[in-house]
């Protein structure tokens, strides 16, 4: 079995939630995974152990202390497989490094065990990338001087702290975003099926509301139909009395108004005009026929037929005048 030594550097300083969130990512994505954790918070002293991190961010005893961008944990313990621990602890305020260390023994201090050193090298390497180590080398150091190197630390610890604020806080925006389409979605969903219940209620009270409506039209044209009929019927009725009453009072007294005997006149008047035009065309042809017909000198045929016809068609027009004179 192999006796691994104990691996210490300075790390700069996270969040709380930073720091689980980076140790899960260890857990996941390194050779060894995370079974559990323990943190110690400053204003109790008392370990809390948690199964996962998740349980102990969104857990109620871990999550108000791990919820917000914070420095309220005074030590984390993670325990990987195989009994690989990983501590770390908060230094006081006025130092810009937390220290981490990484234990390869079990919590009964029993070594390792038979684990490939490539794997250890990858989880040891991969916790390092993960937490950003201040451990400059001493000749550095001694180039930079005492208040340069905690200058720089002090600097590394608060980019690394603003890199994990700026994480979270654009974690906490996706999240947010993600709650807002949600909540958009349910509500969505919610609008629809209520315009669709709503539509179909409409679309029943509608065909409801027809149906009564094609009802009372039938209703409405059976009566006006019969209304129809008797006021045809009484009609029919009036109007045949009222040509009865007429011609009955025509039958009493058959003659033209005075209006339309007024405007009879010049007809009569050119009536007379005419009787009296033919009746001296019908003297004068009379004569001529007597004269013809005393007379010692003898007439053709053609003569004959054509004065018997003037005298014809003027006996006819005459006779026609005298008639139409007559009526009144």
């Amino acid at each position: 079995m192999a006796n691994w030594e104990k691996v210490e550097f300075k790390i700069a300083k996270h969040t709380d939630q930073d720091i689980c969130k980076k140790m899960q990512f260890v857990g996941e994505q390194g050779p060894f995974p995370l079974s559990g954790l323990t943190i110690v918070p400053l204003f109790s002293g008392e370990p809390i152990r948690f199964d996962s991190v998740t349980s102990a961010i969104n857990g109620p005893e871990g999550q108000p202390i791990l919820s917000h961008s914070s420095e309220l944990v005074k030590s984390f313990g993670f325990v990987f497989a195989k009994g690989i621990t990983v501590r770390i602890r908060r230094n006081p305020n006025g130092i810009a490094a937390d220290n981490l260390e990484v234990e390869f023994k079990g919590p009964k201090n029993e070594p390792l065990g038979d684990v490939a050193p490539g794997k250890v090298a990858d989880f040891v390497s991969l916790v390092r990338k993960q937490m950003r180590p201040l451990d400059g080398s001493g000749a550095v150091r001694s180039m930079l001087g005492q208040e340069l190197a905690d200058h720089y630390e002090r600097r590394e610890a608060e980019l690394s702290k603003m890199q994990s604020i700026v994480a979270s806080f654009f974690e906490e925006l996706a999240a947010h975003r993600n709650d807002l389409e949600r909540q958009f979605k349910e509500k969505e969903n919610e609008l629809t099926n209520e315009g669709a219940r709503m539509e179909a209620a409409l679309q029943e009270r509608f065909e409801t509301k027809e149906g009564d409506l094609s009802g009372r039209e039938d209703e409405l044209s059976k009566r006006l139909a019969e209304i129809d009929s008797r006021e045809s019927r009484f009609a029919r009725r009036a109007l045949r009395e009222e040509i009865q009453n007429k011609l009955a009072e025509r039958s009493e007294r058959f003659e033209l108004t005075a209006g339309t005997r007024m405007l009879r006149q010049p007809v009569k008047v050119f009536i007379r005009l005419l009787l009296g035009v033919f009746l001296a065309l019908l003297a004068v042809y009379t004569y001529a026929a007597i004269r013809m017909v005393v007379s010692e000198d003898s007439l053709a045929f053609q003569e004959w037929v054509v004065i018997l016809i003037k005298q014809a068609l003027s006996a006819a027009a005459f006779v026609s005048m005298s008639v139409f004179s007559v009526v009144p």
